[in-house]
């Protein structure tokens, strides 16, 4: 299982970066079971 940081989030919701389609990837393998993942009550606050 790996922890999803704040930046993560971020990157796959915002504007057009290097890191958005990385970030989405990461997004969609979690919303498909493809990885577990998680996040904090402090990165969701930020």
């Amino acid at each position: 299982m790996i922890v999803l940081d704040t930046t993560v989030l971020v990157y796959a919701v915002g504007d057009d970066h290097q890191l958005r389609e990385p970030a989405r990837a990461i997004v969609a393998a979690v919303e498909s079971g493809d990885v577990q993942a998680t996040t904090t009550v402090e990165a969701v606050q930020e």
